[in-house]
């Protein structure tokens, strides 16, 4: 059997298509550098091979393989991007979960490989996440989505909601209230302070947060970490301030301290 495999430079770069024959599918046929999508599970049928810079989106709106991939490899180098999947172009709607650990939608690191969820969770609603791929993300080089976090909030006053940010390194934003709607993950850097500005995509969208560290971190309205901010303590999530001079759905950057 001929597995066809598909190399696609994006951001509007060539888009190369290529022929290959392996002796069995596997996760192992992902080239290097490259994030890989297949349209069966566990690597199998046909290969898509997917390249973003740092900090972009990368749609497959118009594409073949828009709504295709039931497995995938990050298979970049080893400092290279973290992505994650949306089943909306844009990299918007629902975070795409992996299949071995349960409510995991990334950012997945260099060489995780796995099959899209598809299970019928303990009392609750099935969830089917394969076949459903519209874009993915790829992060910076250390790995996440950039948010910003100012002074002035109690975060802890809300109750848990829809907060799903399980990972003690992460500082995770939401575009709803509670934890709800986009989930946009900035991973704790090696050195700080840092500011990160936030990708156009979530930029003014974040409503509420998450911060999983032992660090204080600061949201602000300005991509230089400027303006009207708000503090993040560590170990807390809440709804940011909304009012005409806070911060909640004005976000564009995000200061480790």
């Amino acid at each position: 059997m001929r597995y066809r495999a598909i190399v696609a430079t994006l951001m509007g770069l060539v888009l190369a298509v290529a022929f290959v024959a392996p002796a069995a599918a596997a996760y192992s046929n992902c080239n290097v550098g490259y994030v890989c999508g297949w349209y069966d599970t566990n690597g199998g049928g046909t290969r898509v091979e997917l390249y973003g810079n740092g900090g972009t989106c990368v749609s497959f709106a118009g594409q073949p393989w828009d709504n295709q991939f039931d497995s995938f490899r990050n298979n970049m180098t080893t400092n290279g991007r973290h992505v994650q999947f949306y089943d909306n172009s844009n990299c918007t709607g629902q975070l795409l979960w992996r299949d071995s650990v349960w409510g995991d939608g990334g950012p997945f690191a260099v060489g995780v490989q796995d099959n899209f969820e598809w299970s019928t969770p303990r009392g609750g609603a099935a969830v089917h996440h394969r076949n459903r791929a519209s874009s993915a993300f790829f992060n910076t080089g250390f790995a996440g989505p950039d948010d910003v976090t100012a002074p002035r909030l109690n975060l802890m006053s809300s109750a848990l909601v829809g907060y799903n940010c399980a990972n003690a390194s992460w500082v995770c934003l939401f575009s709803g209230q509670n934890g709800t709607g986009t989930r946009y993950v900035l991973v704790e850097p090696a050195s700080q302070p840092l500011c990160q500005g936030l990708p156009g995509f979530f930029n003014d969208k974040a409503h509420s947060a998450q911060n999983n560290t032992s660090d204080v971190v600061t949201v602000f309205e300005h991509g230089n970490c400027t303006g009207v901010g708000q503090n993040i303590p560590a170990h807390s999530f809440g709804n940011l301030n909304l009012c005409a001079f806070c911060v909640a759905g004005k976000v564009s950057a995000l200061k480790w301290q």
